[in-house]
């Protein structure tokens, strides 16, 4: 009996592990294959396009790896998603508060400037907003959530750890990819707040599916908001 759980929980950590490595390789060298091919530049389209597929075929596989947890948690999700969404609802509205609160208060020591990770979707955005839409309301949030909050839930057992952890992890891959300068890092801090409140939501229910679902409505009011100022000029 206890060596089924320890077989069972070394799996587990085993799991998330791999499925993070899986993700920070892909992330790190997804231009790879086209060095291989010898293609140097590709349009601003092509480019997010190829990003697309790459983050698709990753998500894919990531879904397929969790595939009976994330059958589970689509039945406790039927269950009890009423529930879910009155209680986490306030979470989620506290995150987002506090991120714009403290973006406020950086621009304010920052002025006239945005997170360079920020200021890359606004000009793909204005490109191709179908695609920035496809990849950060449809894709991102279960890609994310299923390796930022499932994969080091695997991995850290203490409360507080994986909190942090996730939540810190989590605001640094939004900043450390596309940072041009040391300031970029204090951005780490407002990406890390929903991160946060993501992660207690799957430390309370045991299902991914229910900071998935908010990460879904994050990210889509950010998009929407990026498709009024683009409609506003």
């Amino acid at each position: 009996m206890l060596d089924s759980f320890n077989n069972k929980k070394s799996k587990k950590i085993l799991i998330g592990v791999g499925v993070f490595f899986l993700y920070s390789l892909v992330t790190l060298f997804k231009g790879y294959p086209l060095q291989l091919l010898g293609i140097k530049e590709l349009s601003q389209t092509m480019s997010l396009l190829y990003s697309l597929v790459i983050s698709l075929l990753l998500l894919f596989t990531i879904i397929f790896i969790y595939r009976d947890k994330l059958k589970f948690n689509f039945r406790d999700l039927l269950l009890n998603h009423k529930t879910y969404f009155e209680k986490y609802l306030k979470y989620w509205l506290l995150a987002l508060f506090a991120m714009a609160l403290l973006n406020l208060i950086i621009l304010n020591f920052v002025p006239n400037d945005l997170p360079t990770n920020e200021k890359a979707i606004r000009e793909i955005f204005a490109v191709n907003p179908f695609m920035v839409f496809v990849s950060a309301v449809l894709i991102a949030p279960v890609l994310e959530e299923l390796v930022f909050r499932q994969s080091f839930r695997n991995v850290f057992k203490d409360d507080i750890v994986f909190v942090v952890v996730s939540a810190l992890v989590f605001g640094s891959f939004h900043v450390i990819g596309s940072f041009t300068e040391l300031i970029d890092f204090i951005y780490i801090i407002p990406y890390s707040i929903p991160g946060i409140a993501f992660a207690l939501m799957l430390k309370e229910t045991d299902n991914v599916l229910v900071p998935m679902g908010f990460h879904f409505l994050h990210n889509g009011v950010l998009i929407a908001l990026q498709f009024l100022l683009l409609i506003l000029g």
